[in-house]
């Protein structure tokens, strides 16, 4: 059973995914500084980063990516202190059941798209390109910013941290 201590992640999000390399940091600050346990939550398409991502942090993490059914990933996800997603679908269920929730946003509007709720927290990128995912879009999806993806490479794992602690801190609080 996860408690007060867990943390999920969701690495999904097709191109609006954050880096697994910054996902994999940020969970290594919550279980260095914070003492987290983490869990990776997902689908099949996820399943890959999520065993990568395992394999990196180590025995503070259990995988149940693609090993859950949807009610029963909701039935996790109301037991932990907070969800660390993309843009996904299961950021919104998070904070529709009352879980803090970090979303990292990267081409997406998140004034129209972000996840509701007083417990939720976007971080974005203020570039002028952004954002340039409206619908309809052609796809492929192709950044044409000259770094490209830096609506999502420049949010920093530290930075993602701060406001996570800044989520947990007002949890235990509540």
């Amino acid at each position: 059973e996860a408690g007060g201590g867990w943390v999920a992640f969701h690495l999904g999000g097709g191109f609006k995914r954050w880096p697994p390399a910054s996902f994999e940091a940020l969970a290594r600050m919550l279980v260095e500084r914070r003492s987290c346990r983490i869990c990776l939550v997902g689908g099949d398409l996820e399943r890959q980063d999520s065993d990568r991502m395992l394999d990196r942090i180590g025995t503070s993490a259990v995988n149940f990516t693609a090993r859950l059914s949807l009610a029963q990933t909701a039935h996790l996800l109301k037991r932990c202190a907070l969800l660390v997603s993309s843009d996904t679908g299961l950021a919104h269920l998070a904070a529709g059941l009352g879980v803090p929730v970090l979303s990292v946003f990267g081409p997406t509007a998140d004034a129209r798209y972000a996840p509701r709720g007083e417990r939720s927290r976007i971080l974005t990128q203020p570039l002028a390109c952004r954002p340039c995912h409206v619908a309809p879009t052609p796809r492929p999806f192709s950044c044409g910013f000259e770094r490209k993806m830096a609506c999502l490479t420049d949010i920093s794992p530290e930075v993602a941290f701060a406001e996570a602690e800044r989520l947990l801190d007002a949890g235990a609080a509540a």
